[in-house]
């Protein structure tokens, strides 16, 4: 869904060049914070994209190297679309600070914090597998443990990065 966006943004940029349009350059009249939302509008969402065949490894590894069924499946799986459909929500959360209204800021941060939940759906089902599994610690499985801790701890950073006062504080 972001892709013909994407497309679209590069098709205006490049006339903007050719023809001297004002569509994102602020001294022909147009406006950069535009091509800032139609950047990140693609951009955020592919981040969350990519991430998620890696979520569905871990998973599997999990699976295997404990011995047991993934804890909740249907709620990991279910997780995954919800983070898919919040990823094209929170693309504004790159703006806090470009100019976009305080509104749009608050907007943008309580969606940032959403996409945690099903996040820590994932990781609270990965971990309730491993309790009381037969685990085996063979590299791949080492590779998914770091792959929980790593991302455990980018999400809770990511909680604080996405509060709104930090960011909009840091502007004045």
């Amino acid at each position: 869904m972001g892709t013909p966006v994407i497309a679209v943004t590069l098709a205006l940029v490049g006339m903007e060049r050719i023809f001297h349009l004002g569509i994102f350059d602020p001294t022909l009249g147009g406006d950069p914070l535009l091509f800032q939302h139609l950047f990140w509008f693609y951009s955020h969402p592919a981040v969350y994209i990519m991430i998620l065949p890696g979520m569905g490894v871990v998973s599997e590894l999990i699976a295997c190297f404990s011995r047991k069924r993934i804890f909740g499946y249907e709620f990991v799986a279910f997780s995954s679309l919800a983070i898919a459909v919040i990823g094209f929500l929170v693309w504004g959360h790159h703006m806090f600070v470009a100019g976009q209204s305080v509104y749009a800021g608050m907007v943008f941060s309580m969606l940032s914090m959403l996409v945690a939940i099903p996040s820590a759906i994932k990781v609270f089902n990965w971990t309730a597998t491993l309790y009381k599994g037969s685990i085996s610690y063979d590299a791949p499985m080492l590779y998914a443990l770091g792959f929980i801790g790593l991302f455990t701890i980018g999400g809770l950073t990511g909680l604080f990065l996405a509060t709104f006062t930090t960011s909009w504080s840091a502007a004045l």
